[in-house]
């Protein structure tokens, strides 16, 4: 996993460096709601990312994400890569995204067996990023992950987590 992160931040620097676009990093609080069957949690916690913006009036960001949520109920940590959609109108950017991501869901012991399980799956959502400065965003957004896992091929859980960011992005 940690060489896939490393080899997709690479690709992103050489990426951004050839669509000379702007590199950048961002800290984000996270809300989070689980919802699996008839129950959900809520969790919190925080968010890192890196990513690339690109072009004028219609803004494009290419980015991966890792979550940490805590909490009672909280699966685990949560890797994502996203691609962002928006349109400028002054300093404000709304806009749509779609992704896809990954979570420890720990580990299940089933008949004595130890499964170690990853949820995966599809997002989507909406937000708004407000350009403070030429270096710093403000942002906030909505994402809704449809996560699937199988235990071992015994069972397979579907649920869906609810994530909230707000936070800054630093751009350089």
């Amino acid at each position: 996993m940690k060489k896939t992160i490393i080899s997709t931040i690479a690709a992103l620097a050489i990426t951004s460096t050839a669509l000379q676009a702007d590199s950048y990093i961002s800290l984000s609080y996270s809300g989070a709601e689980t919802e699996y069957s008839s129950s959900s949690n809520k969790e919190s916690g925080f968010s890192f990312g890196y990513g690339i913006k690109f072009g004028e009036d219609f803004k494009n960001d290419l980015g991966i994400e890792y979550n940490a949520i805590k909490g009672d109920q909280a699966y685990g940590d949560m890797y994502s890569i996203h691609y962002k959609l928006g349109y400028n109108i002054k300093d404000f950017v709304p806009y749509a995204t779609v992704g896809y991501g990954l979570q420890d869901v720990g580990t299940t012991t089933i008949s004595g067996k130890d499964y170690s399980e990853y949820a995966t799956g599809f997002s989507y959502g909406v937000g708004l990023t407000y350009q403070v400065t030429s270096w710093l965003d403000v942002d906030a957004s909505y994402r809704k992950f449809a996560l699937e896992y199988e235990i071992g091929s015994l069972l397979t859980i579907e649920t869906d987590l609810n994530l909230i960011n707000v936070g800054v992005a630093f751009k350089f």
